[in-house]
């Protein structure tokens, strides 16, 4: 009996046999799953795989070919049981075949050369299908069970109609240069969440059709200045309205169930309608005019506050805040983080639950101010702040105090690399720092 335990299994007996006796491969029947390499799909169309037993070809569910160079879906039409198709990042022009897949629930074509999606239309049970970046013209398939659907970055796309897809929860239409919105139909009642990122829409009325609409990123939209229209879609929960051209966020006021708000690259200097929305969580002002943090004061539930290169001087509103786990203030003009030095997630370092001698902010062993500024400048108040800064006392970074801000080489890789740990693992930072003092010598 053959026995294939592994992809390098597979393709040895592939050359070792002219034609493969289709008795020797029975035990794969069990096969749920298919994950193949462009080798592996070559000798399979070379070598009539096609006569696999019956009872294999019905119980494959799944295939992922992503990244490969496959131009042609000959085989594809015989797994008629597919309910997950994965061809991302190939060379597909024609995908006529899969039209036979009727089973199919789950379709990612993303990233190849497709024009003519036509034959999707006859996969009425699919939920979920992604487009992205192909070359495609128009959109007017009807999908009735279609939930999820991304078509962004289709330069040539010039038209949509979603009527026919009322069930779609998900709506990807990024990089479109579509310059309104009332191209999605306001028939979709049951959307939630719409990505619509970097497009030239300048006016979002049509957006109040939504009701039950809880995410929407408008990042990169540069021509939106009047954001009122937001206020009736009271649902929201995740908002991005990075890199647009408004100045300021009255209408937001009515979203009291926002749980994410972004406002990162735009020319606001005012946050006050913030302090109603009780149930933030995450909060980005990264490159804004924000001084003032006193609407947060009073918002329990936050957790994250980003806010490089605004001009922060005061912290204080943030030092009731319990729930709070990271602060990333990068350049401003903080002067003072004591407020913090009494919170109980930034306030004292522990070794095996006793409070650590090395590093102790009621004793002589804190920092100066001048290293606090510093700190503020290059590391940040960071999710870890208290890791990084046990690691930076335990591993002996306190000696060099005095050289720390004369060293650019330092503080440039310093600066750097706060920026990419914003959401990794803190242990990664040990070998990092050990491996910087190098420049300080």
């Amino acid at each position: 009996m053959l026995k294939i335990k592994s992809k390098k299994d597979l393709l040895k007996h592939f050359d070792m046999y002219k034609k493969i006796d289709i008795n020797d491969i029975q035990q794969i029947y069990v096969l749920m799953k298919m994950d193949v390499p462009q080798e592996v799909w070559e000798k399979a169309s070379k070598q009539n795989l096609l006569s696999f037993n019956q009872q294999f070809i019905q119980q494959t569910r799944e295939l992922i070919f992503n990244e490969n160079e496959i131009e042609h879906l000959h085989i594809i039409s015989y797994l008629s049981s597919l309910t997950q198709l994965n061809l991302e990042y190939n060379k597909l022009t024609d995908i006529s075949a899969i039209q036979q897949l009727k089973n199919l629930r789950i379709l990612d074509l993303s990233r190849n050369k497709i024009d003519d999606i036509s034959a999707i239309e006859s996969l009425i049970n699919l939920t979920s299908l992604n487009l992205n970046v192909n070359a495609i013209t128009s959109y007017k398939i009807a999908l009735p069970n279609l939930e999820e659907l991304n078509i962004g970055a289709n330069r040539y796309l010039c038209e949509i109609s979603l009527e026919k897809c009322p069930k779609l929860l998900n709506l990807q239409v990024n990089d479109l240069r579509l310059e309104n919105i009332n191209v999605i139909s306001p028939k979709l009642f049951y959307l939630r969440k719409l990505q619509i990122n970097r497009n030239f829409i300048s006016k979002i009325q049509d957006i109040s059709h939504f009701l039950n609409l809880q995410s929407l990123n408008l990042n990169c939209n540069k021509l939106i200045k009047n954001i009122e229209p937001l206020k009736y879609c009271t649902q929201m929960r995740e908002l991005v309205l990075s890199n647009t051209g408004i100045i300021e966020i009255t209408p937001l006021k009515f979203l009291k169930h926002l749980q994410s708000l972004h406002l990162n690259f735009i020319d606001i200097s005012d946050i006050w309608p913030v302090q109603f929305m009780r149930n933030l969580k995450d909060l980005q002002m990264l490159y804004t005019q924000v001084m003032d943090l006193h609407p947060l004061q009073y918002l329990y539930q936050l957790e994250n506050v980003s806010a490089f290169h605004a001009r922060i001087i005061d912290i204080s509103p943030l030092s009731n805040l319990v729930q709070l786990q990271s602060l990333a203030f990068s350049n401003n003009k903080i002067m003072n983080i004591e407020p913090l030095m009494h919170h109980k997630n930034f306030h004292q370092t522990y070794e095996n639950d006793e409070k650590s001698p090395k590093f102790n902010l009621k004793d002589q062993t804190a920092p100066t101010t001048d290293e606090l500024t510093f700190y503020n400048k290059i590391l940040s108040v960071h999710s870890s702040h208290k890791q990084i800064r046990k690691l930076l006392y335990e591993n002996n970074i306190s000696k060099f105090r005095a050289s720390l801000t004369q060293k650019k080489n330092y503080v440039s890789a310093i600066f750097n690399y706060q920026i990419m740990m914003m959401n990794k693992e803190v242990n990664m930072l040990v070998q990092f720092i050990q491996n910087s003092t190098s420049y300080l010598d």
